[in-house]
């Protein structure tokens, strides 16, 4: 249905700044979340 598709599109556009911990980069886990609105 292409949602999956624009998904995976959108997600690869975000950049990100790395988490830090006493001003040095941290591992961190994040969930994305997107909502379609079909009209």
């Amino acid at each position: 249905d292409g949602l999956t598709e624009k998904a995976i599109e959108a997600a690869r556009r975000i950049t990100f700044t790395p988490a830090e911990k006493d001003g040095r980069p941290v591992s961190q886990y994040i969930t994305l979340v997107y909502n379609f609105n079909i009209y």
